[in-house]
């Protein structure tokens, strides 16, 4: 299986032609909550970087890889 080429939220959303207010809805969140985790995703619970891959159709690593380093570390 190839590696998955890294992706930001943000491009991940507009490929998939979902806007802010869409995502946070399906998230149950806000959206200012939707442009912080596009800006910078290190305070994300883990739970919500799960349910981004599912959404996504895409390798949570692939999306998360910086995150899930310092996850491992500690």
């Amino acid at each position: 299986m190839p590696l998955e080429q890294m992706m930001t939220l943000k491009a991940l959303r507009v490929r998939k032609g979902l806007t802010q207010n869409d995502v946070a809805n399906i998230m149950g969140v806000n959206r200012m909550t939707i442009i912080k985790w596009e800006k910078d995703a290190g305070n994300m619970p883990i739970k919500y970087m799960s349910r981004f891959s599912e959404l996504y159709k895409y390798p949570m690593n692939a999306i998360f890889l910086e995150v899930l380093s310092l996850l491992e570390i500690n």
